[in-house]
C-alpha cells in the first residue's frame, strides 16, 4: 500500500478557497461518473465548510450531476436533526434545502436514536451502498476539518483507538461537554478515494504546521493519522491557516 503525501493549497480567504474546491471536485466528479453510476461523499459540520456549502449550492446540475451523488456525514452529534448543533442541519441550512436533490440520496445519521444502534445501521448501510476497496467501503470524497486540539470527525485525543478500530463507525464522547457523537473511523476515511481537509482561521495555524510538518508532539494525534491508503490527501488553507508553513 502506498501512503499519499498532502497536496497544500492556500488560498487568500475562504472563499476564494471555496472556489478552488469547488472547481477541483467538479471536475473529479465528472471524471469518476464516466465510469460508475453515483459518486459517494462524507460531509463534516463546524464553521468553516458554511462558505463551501454556499459555493456548492451555487453549482448547477450542469457542472455537478447531483441526482447522481450520495452524501453521507462524517461524524453527527447525538441531537435530533432540528437542534442548531445538528452536522446534518447545518448541511441542510446552507446546501441541502437549496439544491433539487433526490431524498433518497441523503443519508444522515441519526444522531437523535441509540448511540451504539446507530453507529452499528450506519456502518450496515455503508457497507451496502459503497464500493469495496481492500475490504473496506471506499468513500469517493471526505471533507474534514481539524479542531485546535488536533481532532479530526468526532475522534478525539483521548480516543486515539478509533484511528484503528476495526469498526466503520463508532460512539465518541466530547473529553469536555460529555457529549456522546457518531463518527467514522480512521480505517473506513483512510480508505477513502480523496481525503479534503479544509481549515481557515489564524487559531488553526499550529496544528496545522504541526500536523503537516511532522511534529513529535503532534504525530499521534488523530488528524496525524489521516493518511490516506491508494489515495489522495489535500489540505486547503487560507493565508491565516497556513501562515506558519514554509511554502
Amino acid at each position: 500500500m502506498i501512503v499519499s503525501k498532502p497536496e497544500i493549497i492556500i488560498e487568500r480567504d475562504p472563499y476564494r478557497l471555496s472556489e478552488i474546491i469547488v472547481h477541483q471536485i467538479a471536475v473529479y466528479f465528472n471524471k469518476l461518473l464516466n465510469n460508475q453510476a453515483f459518486i459517494s461523499i462524507a460531509l463534516s459540520g463546524g464553521n468553516t465548510p458554511n462558505v463551501l456549502f454556499r459555493k456548492l449550492a451555487d453549482i448547477s446540475l450542469a457542472l455537478i450531476p447531483w441526482h447522481r451523488v450520495r452524501i453521507f456525514w462524517v461524524d453527527e452529534r447525538c441531537v435530533p436533526p432540528e437542534h442548531p448543533e445538528s452536522n446534518y442541519g447545518q448541511a441542510k441550512r446552507y446546501f441541502l434545502e437549496h439544491m433539487d436533490l433526490p431524498v433518497n440520496n441523503i443519508y444522515r445519521i441519526n444522531g437523535e436514536d441509540d448511540p451504539e444502534s446507530e453507529a452499528h445501521r450506519y456502518s450496515s448501510l455503508i457497507s451496502s451502498l459503497v464500493p469495496i476497496r481492500n475490504g473496506v467501503p471506499s468513500l469517493d470524497w471526505i471533507l474534514l476539518g481539524v479542531g485546535e486540539d488536533g481532532h479530526v470527525a468526532s475522534i478525539f485525543p483521548d480516543q486515539k483507538d478509533l484511528i484503528h478500530s476495526n469498526k466503520l463507525c463508532s460512539v465518541s464522547r466530547h473529553p469536555l461537554s460529555g457529549q456522546n457523537r457518531i463518527t467514522m473511523t480512521g480505517k473506513l476515511i483512510n480508505n477513502a478515494s480523496w481525503v479534503s481537509f479544509l481549515v481557515t482561521g489564524e487559531n488553526k495555524a499550529k496544528i496545522v504546521n504541526d500536523v503537516i510538518n511532522f511534529k513529535a508532539e503532534t504525530e499521534k494525534l488523530p488528524a496525524a493519522q489521516i493518511k490516506p491508503l491508494n489515495g489522495r490527501l489535500t489540505w486547503y488553507l487560507d493565508m491565516q491557516a497556513g501562515t506558519l508553513l514554509k511554502y
